[in-house]
């Protein structure tokens, strides 16, 4: 699992589409799409249940979604943590 594919994932998962993420992330949909399977399928799990037109989480997707938020809030919040405790690096 990469960081970037959580991110991504995150990024459907807000937006409720794949093409929406793609244009924030300066991404093209099919570079989104392929990450977010190959998340799925390094899980071994089926997160978003896509649509013709949209794109929704699943049980499984809502779970991983709040987790990775979480974690994602603690990453940031971490980083802003290390440039106040070594300021000299950025």
């Amino acid at each position: 699992m990469e960081i970037r594919q959580v991110r991504y994932f995150m990024e459907v998962a807000a937006g409720g589409s794949f093409n929406q993420a793609a244009a924030r992330l300066h991404l093209t949909q099919p570079a989104v799409s392929r990450q977010i399977k190959a998340l799925e399928e390094e899980l071994g799990v089926v997160l978003l249940a896509r649509g013709t037109r949209s794109v929704a989480l699943t049980q499984e997707g809502e779970i991983f979604y709040e987790e990775a938020q979480t974690s994602w809030h603690i990453s940031i919040a971490s980083f802003g943590e290390y440039k106040v405790i070594n300021p000299a690096r950025f």
